[in-house]
């Protein structure tokens, strides 16, 4: 039999952050279609595949916003 193993989403994380490192999780959740990004990323980082980036940025209203980046280990630039 040859059959094809079904990506999870773990896996499609993973394939995502290759391709877009630095991702948010709001980036994470639309592209990927995910409902709950940040279960995703809590399954990564518990089997330590990602780092977590803290970020801050004023937003065109004028206040402070503060959000994560998430890359694969290793892919940091």
């Amino acid at each position: 039999m040859n059959e094809k193993r079904k990506l999870t989403q773990c896996d499609r994380l993973e394939l995502y952050l290759k391709a877009h490192p630095g991702a948010t999780n709001l980036e994470i959740a639309v592209d990927c279609f995910f409902s709950s990004a940040s279960k995703r990323i809590s399954d990564l980082r518990k089997q330590g595949k990602i780092e977590t980036v803290r970020c801050s940025e004023t937003n065109r209203n004028g206040e402070t916003m503060h959000f994560c980046r998430y890359y694969l280990k290793g892919d940091q630039a």
